[in-house]
């Protein structure tokens, strides 16, 4: 707020701002060890600041961190529009305020034009901000040092292209590897590809490559923490079905699992990329064998015959093409195996995602030893495919052999730990009788996850399996709270996806036992919405929501609206669902209250 303005005696124009009692906003960061979803989040209050003034005609032209103060309630405040122009100033108006203050910038945070003096647009504040985010999340400049004086700063920016925000020397990246993840180079592959690409095209030299507008970077900053297609990335069908993958690995529809089922098997099946000496390596090169395979298939006879091939056909060319192929790659390997596992098991075809499992485990005992913790991750994975088809018995020694080599390891603070902890959270669900909620090591897979890796899958499969362990074991408190967590989580990752209506389906069946019905009801509805939207009518799911809706509706007094729906659904079910097991329990318990 500007409190008074006004000229001295000697004529010096003076400016009386509001004091704001805040903190700099990379200060703020890391004093507090922000992970990098709570950097970009607090970025995105900036940007709103930003693109207010922005629609009030006003460009900043010094955004940098000590002009963003953070307040002790985590808001961020913009300070400091003194050299901010109209943007419609003309000419004359420009050119003498150029005059009367120099060129007026901060050196490590100006654009090019601005540092040869060309139009300040709105595309010299997303200039800014690109120098902002890098520093949030790389700790240093996008030129590499913090030693350049302004002179060799001016010039870094016009001559030299700004370093990969993954790639960058040194910083400042212990407080975010710390709270993100367990090492500085966790952290490093959660930099690339889409932060890389974002921060990459808001410090294009040249104004008219950057982002249209600040809303345009915030846009591609939200999609990015929701695991969406981003705008600056070229939006190829390989792009969309990997972030689609990373979306609704834990439970796509059978049409999801296809569709993700034709990238992986296109990765899987003709994989003719460089080899990869690290993670960045690895990722590069499946992003360049994809584009390559769709030029085949598009441009060839080879390329014909794919397209002519079913999907289950790809995907056994690719496994068996795997027993043979990447071995001098073993990470690669390993990495399409998980992925061709996932997608099978999604899909519910229970032969070829056990069989897939189990060559992950040969391959990567063969590729590392038996012994070695890397072998840990496929003894877990292969052990939660025995689990989701009913097949517990096997799972337990592999669960039993993972925690040994964690163990020997002294790795216990892990995302493959926090995996391990889950299944065997699941598996005691399966098989305890009767079951415990306290000592369950779900306790500890959410408490890990909440705490490393708060951002991850792995987090919100806890968090679906402790709310029905907490509701069944009489905790009904911790379950109404974990399915608020998990509601409030999904909705993070944008207002309406498919996790949201998991969550209000989670939170309508905890309602249901708190004898809530009113709630239970709106939140059974909304998942229903959700389920049929992302979902299809005739997937089970719709079932299972008609289900806790019949309940509520019975609940509240409404027993003819009940049992209409019972009638009817009860029938599709029937009609669609013969042999599902679990629905023909609650259907039996729905009969038996309705009567």
């Amino acid at each position: 707020m500007l409190l008074d303005a006004g000229f001295t005696f000697d004529s010096q124009r003076y400016l009386v701002p509001e004091h704001v009692d805040g903190e700099r906003i990379d200060h703020w960061c890391d004093a507090r060890r922000l992970d990098v979803r709570a950097r970009l989040e607090l970025f995105l209050q900036v940007c709103s600041a930003v693109a207010y003034a922005h629609a009030n005609l006003i460009d900043h032209r010094d955004l940098r961190p000590s002009n963003i103060l953070v307040l002790q309630d985590g808001s961020a405040t913009l300070l400091d529009f003194g050299i901010a122009k109209l943007l419609e100033d003309d000419v004359e108006t420009v050119t003498q305020m150029t005059a009367e203050t120099g060129n007026a910038m901060t050196p490590g945070y100006a654009a090019p034009e601005q540092v040869n003096g060309g139009a300040i647009t709105t595309a010299t504040d997303v200039y800014a901000l690109g120098v902002i985010l890098f520093g949030l999340l790389g700790g240093v400049s996008p030129y590499g040092q913090d030693s350049l004086t302004p002179w060799q700063l001016a010039r870094a920016v016009l001559e030299i292209e700004p370093k990969r925000l993954s790639d960058r020397a040194g910083g400042n990246i212990e407080p975010i590897a710390t709270a993100r993840s367990s090492t500085p180079e966790r952290l490093r592959r959660n930099l690339r590809g889409d932060l890389d690409t974002i921060v990459a095209r808001a410090l294009k030299k040249n104004p008219a490559e950057r982002y249209a507008g600040v809303r345009a970077l915030a846009d591609d900053v939200r999609r990015h923490l929701a695991h969406l297609p981003i705008a600056a990335r070229a939006d190829t069908t390989i792009y969309r079905a990997r972030k689609f993958l990373r979306r609704h690995w834990i439970g796509a529809a059978a049409v999801c699992a296809t569709t993700l089922a034709v990238a992986a098997g296109f990765a899987a099946s003709i994989w003719q990329a460089q080899r990869a000496e690290h993670e960045a390596a690895r990722a590069i090169a499946v992003k360049h064998f994809l584009v390559e395979f769709f030029d085949a298939t598009r441009n060839n006879y080879t390329g014909i015959k794919i397209r002519q091939q079913t999907v289950a056909d790809l995907l056994a060319n690719g496994a068996d093409r795997l027993k043979t192929e990447l071995r001098d790659q073993p990470d690669v390997r390993d990495e399409i195996y998980t992925m061709l596992v996932e997608i099978f098991d999604a899909s519910g075809d229970q032969d070829r995602s056990i069989e897939l499992a189990r060559a992950r485990v040969r391959a990567a005992e063969e590729a590392y030893g038996a012994q070695d913790v890397r072998v840990a991750s496929s003894l877990t994975l292969l052990a939660g495919v025995f689990i989701n088809h009913d097949m517990d018995a096997q799972a337990a020694p592999l669960l039993a052999r993972s925690e040994t080599l964690l163990d020997n390891a002294k790795d216990y603070e892990s995302l493959e730990r926090a995996r391990l902890w889950l299944w065997q959270g699941v598996h005691e669900f399966h098989t305890l009788k009767p079951r415990r909620f306290e000592g369950s090591p779900l306790l500890r897979a959410v408490e890990l996850s909440r705490r490393r890796y708060p951002n991850e899958d792995e987090l919100e499969i806890a968090l679906n399996v402790y709310i029905i362990l907490a509701g069944e074991t009489g905790h009904l408190p911790e379950a109404e709270q974990a399915a608020d967590e998990q509601r409030s989580r999904a909705i993070a990752r944008s207002p309406d996806n498919i996790y949201v209506a998991y969550a209000d389906m989670n939170l309508a069946s905890v309602l249901l036992k708190e004898h809530k019905y009113d709630q239970a009801l709106t939140r059974a509805q909304e998942a229903r919405r959700g389920m049929a939207k992302f979902e299809g009518e005739q997937h089970p799911d719709i079932l299972m929501a008609e289900a806790s809706i019949i309940n509520a509706l019975n609940g509240l007094g409404r027993k003819d609206e009940a049992r209409e729906h019972f009638a009817r659904f009860n029938a599709q079910r029937l009609h669609e669902q013969p042999d599902n097991k679990r629905l023909a329990a609650h259907f039996a318990k729905l009969a038996e209250k309705l009567q």
